[in-house]
C-alpha cells in the first residue's frame, strides 16, 4: 500500500504518502452510514525551490544550468524534483569570487540534486592591489604612499624632489 492511513477522534481518515513518490490519479471508497462514495484526487511532485544570494563587499552574479537562476542580489527558482543543477558564479568589475555558502561550501563548481528546497550564497569580495613607488635614483629626492588597496578606493603617492633637483 503506497498510503499509510491513519483516523483521528472525529473519525477524520488521512492518507499519507511519502513526498515526490507517487504521482497520478487514485480513487479511494468513502464510507458513511449506509452508503459507499467514490472518491478521486491526484498527486503530483512539488517543484523544490533553489534560492541564490550575492553576499559580500564585491560585486558579481549567480546564473544556473539548466536555467532559472541569473540574478545579481538574491532570486528564486523552482526545478523539478530530483534534477541535478549547477551554479556558476561570475565575479563583477574589481571583484573575486570568494566561494560558496548554505548547499554548497568551497570555491569551485557547485551542483546540488533538487530533492528539497536549497538556499546557497555566492561570496564576493573586491580586489587588493598592491601600489609601490620609489624615486630613481634615489638622491633625486623621495617618494612616500601606496601599500595595499582595495578596488575603488583612492591610493595617495606623494613624490617629493631634493634640493636643486625638479620633476620633468
Amino acid at each position: 500500500n503506497p498510503f499509510t492511513l491513519t483516523t483521528d477522534a472525529a473519525g477524520v481518515v488521512t492518507a499519507t504518502a511519502a513526498a515526490n513518490t507517487l504521482t497520478g490519479s487514485y480513487s479511494v471508497l468513502v464510507a458513511a452510514g449506509n452508503s459507499i462514495t467514490p472518491t478521486s484526487f491526484s498527486l503530483t511532485n512539488a517543484s523544490p525551490y533553489l534560492a541564490a544570494a550575492v553576499v559580500g563587499s564585491g560585486s558579481g552574479s549567480v546564473t544556473s544550468t539548466p536555467a532559472g537562476i541569473d540574478c545579481g542580489a538574491a532570486c528564486t527558482a523552482g526545478f523539478d524534483y530530483n534534477t541535478a543543477v549547477t551554479l556558476a558564479a561570475n565575479a563583477g568589475a574589481g571583484s573575486t569570487f570568494a566561494g560558496w555558502s548554505g548547499a554548497c561550501s568551497g570555491d569551485g563548481p557547485c551542483t546540488v540534486t533538487m530533492t528539497e528546497s536549497k538556499a546557497i550564497s555566492a561570496t564576493f569580495t573586491l580586489k587588493e592591489y598592491t601600489v609601490a613607488a620609489s624615486a630613481d635614483p634615489a638622491a633625486d629626492g623621495s617618494v612616500t604612499g601606496g601599500g595595499t588597496v582595495t578596488h575603488g578606493d583612492p591610493v595617495t603617492v606623494t613624490a617629493t624632489a631634493n634640493s636643486g633637483y625638479t620633476f620633468v
